[in-house]
């Protein structure tokens, strides 16, 4: 992990810096009142993220950095 990985960074950074991408990250902050994260320090970008949370000792999330639309849609092949 470089230098730029282990600092703090806002959840708007963040998204800007890894768009569309699921993100593992260290809470660092939250909202006082809804509990969002408002600070996070990231820890992974790889998809082995279940493995990564077991090794953690702090707060972690997994993030996804891009948008969820409100409308469900189902495909089925």
């Amino acid at each position: 992990m470089n230098k730029s990985e282990n600092e703090t960074l806002t959840m708007g950074d963040l998204c800007a810096r890894y768009p569309r991408q699921w993100l593992g990250v260290e809470v660092v902050e939250r909202e006082k009142d809804g509990g969002q994260p408002l600070k996070v320090r990231l820890i992974s970008r790889h998809a082995e993220l279940f493995h990564i949370r077991e090794k953690i000792k702090g707060e972690f999330c997994s993030i996804f950095t891009g948008y969820i639309p409100e409308v469900m849609h189902v495909l089925m092949f």
